[in-house]
């Protein structure tokens, strides 16, 4: 027996009683690889048929370590190691029990019965597992040193985890001396259970470790759960290799369809090529696997690499029929694509495999499959998914054109010809490549991907800086800090107002358009915090925007650095402004705080600002023609595109952000839209101050100013004014 176990059962033993009494079966004292060396000496060896007698009479005066033989041929009759712990006793309250059994006793669903009637009796209050811990024993056997105490006593039960060769003696005995004295909690390699398992529930150590529960749990985070079951239908491989032996044909045989096994199915996620070993029978036709079909490896350890080994069967797979060593999931109603993609990928991950191996075991069945949970994607979740599968496969698609111009380079007869080749077909191929790779620059990205007004301050700040106009690069960082700011308040104030929430801050702005006096740096910011800070903004689930735009200011490092933007604007406009010989530093400290900004808000990218250029709606396909324009990037002339929309109540001439969803939502009037009077550019506005019969606007672009006699209704509409 491997000396970590042993010495951590005399640990136990010195814990929970002193020196027991050690009974066991006299074959156990000649077999080394069995019996506890260190007790050699005071074991008493008992026949056979008097084991359980001799437990009961010593459980009155001591504690008692049973070993009971490990082979079944040992026993006689209908004797057994279940019956034989069956038949032990306890004694008194303090009766204390301890047995050396193979864990598939605690574990198994087959001696769930087992496990009912013994607990009747006796409760667990310890569970030392051991792997690779018997010599003379294969490596991956497991055993349970089962240390079981009278019902009637009420204590925690407590599970520990041990594989000799992944951790030292020393930090094993530590690690289970802190297990032994603990009344809740977990150590490194075991824990104390939280909940007493079900009546003849498996004690596996996964089932109950708390890692893997919050792991679990943490999956409804992604969405709602399914059991597998409840999408599939779970069936096993229908070749049995001794009863259809008959059917088995030569591989040149038309009738023949090929068997796969588990073997078959690789980790690449693909069913292997037609070997010299390969099997063929004749099968009926309805009994074959379909294109489709999920196929998993029912045989495996949770000790192997990576996740479940499955694969999708497609058409060059067939025909063919699965042998009794996979398991096969086909669907049990129509499925979008981007939901089984997403099944592939949960099963393929170390986490499921943990789940679907929580009673340990080497074979992987049609009910643990079935009640493995599977995330559910949320509706936002699920379009990220489909955009990045979307972009897997035109990645593929680009790869295998450029494995194609490559290979072709030399198979052409005129090495002048195949020059041309690689630099014209090249061409496209290296656009799009040079393309892709300015999306990791990070200026790239807020120049062309953020919404106009923030992406026209970008440029113009990108400007001076290359200029090496320090002072007006200095001023155009705090520029684009503030419109962006400005810009995801007055986004979020029309996305709350549509979700039917009320921010506090809002009558502040209407106090100042009183005195005629526009929102600030200050303001905008107040707006973004309370945002963050909201319950009824967390909480609402109608705008999934809004809850997004929420975590801008609740990024601790991009909140700091808003307030050090900010107290910079308010130092430029109250006569605190940075020489000239240091202006060079401060730009640079600026714009580190800018870009740190800009990067948590890249959330703004996925919301499109776009302007209704016209309407029609189609009573046929009860839906709306929608023509707009999206400006997004630094340049206000753009083409125009079209959308099918199910609503025509849209504002022409009005601006919207566009969800995800390619849901619209209205901006008017907390923002608008013009070509500007003084500049004639076209340019986004926000209310800057307030009369009797107009308000004045201000550019987020350029900061120009005009008046509006059109928006005070609405403005009041929104309690603005």
């Amino acid at each position: 027996m491997g000396i970590h176990l042993r010495h951590l059962m005399d640990l136990a033993c010195v814990h929970y009683c002193g020196k027991p009494a050690v009974i066991i079966a006299p074959r156990e004292l000649d077999q080394d690889g069995y019996a506890f060396p260190l007790w050699r000496e005071s074991a008493i060896a008992v026949d056979l048929d008097n084991l359980s007698g001799a437990v009961n009479e010593h459980l009155s005066e001591a504690p008692v370590v049973l070993l009971p033989p490990w082979t079944r041929s040992d026993y006689k009759g209908s004797l057994s190691t279940e019956k034989l712990l069956l038949d032990c006793k306890p004694a008194s309250p303090d009766s204390l029990l301890m047995v050396l059994v193979p864990s598939v006793l605690m574990t198994g669903e087959r001696y769930r019965r087992f496990r009912q009637e013994l607990w009747v009796n006796w409760a667990p209050v310890l569970l030392l597992y051991a792997e690779g811990a018997l010599d003379g024993v294969h490596s991956s056997f497991r055993v349970v040193a089962l240390f079981l105490r009278n019902r009637e006593r009420k204590e925690s039960t407590k599970l520990f985890n041990l594989t000799p060769g992944t951790v030292s003696l020393e930090d094993a005995e530590r690690d289970f001396k802190r297990l032994l004295v603990k009344r809740d909690g977990t150590v490194v390699h075991g824990y104390v259970l939280v909940e007493e398992p079900g009546p003849g529930d498996s004690l596996s150590f996964n089932r109950y470790e708390p890692a893997l529960i919050a792991q679990r749990s943490a999956l409804s985070s992604f969405g709602p759960t399914k059991p597998l079951g409840e999408l599939f239908e779970i069936s096993m491989g229908r070749f049995l290799a001794p009863e259809h032996v008959g059917l088995m044909v030569k591989v040149d045989d038309p009738r023949g369809i090929r068997v796969i096994r588990g073997r078959d199915i690789l980790r690449d996620e693909t069913i292997a090529p037609v070997e010299d070993d390969a099997v063929y029978v004749n099968f009926p036709d309805d009994r074959c696997l379909q294109v489709g079909d999920i196929l998993i490896r029912s045989i495996g350890r949770l000790t192997d690499f990576g996740g479940l080994v499955c694969a999708e069967i497609t058409e060059s797979d067939l025909p063919a029929v699965a042998d009794s060593k996979v398991l096969i999931l086909r669907c049990a109603a129509p499925m979008p694509r981007s939901q089984r993609s997403i099944v592939l990928q949960f099963l393929r991950t170390p986490l499921a495999k943990k789940i679907a191996y929580v009673d340990e075991g080497y074979h992987l069945t049609i009910a643990t499959l079935k009640n493995l949970p599977v995330p559910q994607l949320d509706d936002n979740l699920l379009a990220a998914w489909d955009n990045l599968e979307s972009a897997r496969t035109r990645f593929d698609v680009w790869r295998m054109e450029a494995d194609a111009v490559l290979s072709n380079i030399f198979a052409g007869e005129s090495s002048k010809a195949a020059r041309s080749q690689l630099i014209s077909s090249g061409r496209n191929l290296r656009l799009r490549s040079n393309a892709a790779a300015a999306m990791d620059d990070e200026s790239y990205i807020f120049r062309t991907r953020f919404p106009y007004p923030v992406a026209y301050r970008w440029r113009v700040m990108e400007a001076e800086k290359s200029a090496r106009e320090y002072k007006d690069a200095y001023v155009a960082v705090l520029d684009t800090a503030e419109t962006l700011a400005s810009y995801i308040a007055l986004v979020s104030l029309g996305l709350a107002r549509e979700a039917g929430l009320n921010l506090g801050y809002v009558g502040n702005i209407r106090e100042k358009l009183k005195r005629d006096v526009g929102p600030s740096f200050g303001d905008w910011i107040a707006i973004l915090r309370e945002i963050s800070k909201s319950r009824a903004v967390r909480s609402a689930s109608s705008s999934q925007a809004l809850s997004d735009l929420r975590q801008v200011a609740a990024n601790r490092e991009a909140d700091a650095a808003l307030g050090r933007l900010a107290d910079k604007r308010n130092d430029e406009a109250h006569l605190r402004r940075v020489a000239s010989g240091d202006l060079p530093p401060a730009f640079e400290d600026a714009l580190a705080d800018l870009v740190v900004l800009m990067n948590a808000a890249l959330v703004v990218t996925d919301i499109p600002l776009v302007q209704i250029v016209s309407v029609q709606w189609d009573s046929f396909q009860r839906s709306a023609l929608v023509q707009l324009r999206e400006f997004m990037g630094d340049h206000s002339v753009i083409s125009s595109q079209f959308i099918r929309y199910p609503s025509s109540e849209l504002e022409v001439g009005s601006l919207y952000v566009m969800d995800d969803h390619r849901e619209l939502h209205l901006l008017r009037p907390y923002l608008v839209g013009n070509d500007c009077p003084k500049c004639h550019m076209w340019s986004t506005f926000h209310v800057d101050g307030a009369s009797q019969n107009f308000v004045t606007m201000k550019s987020l672009e350029h900061g120009h100013l005009f008046k509006d006699e059109n928006l005070p209704n609405a403005l009041r509409h929104v309690g603005l004014l």
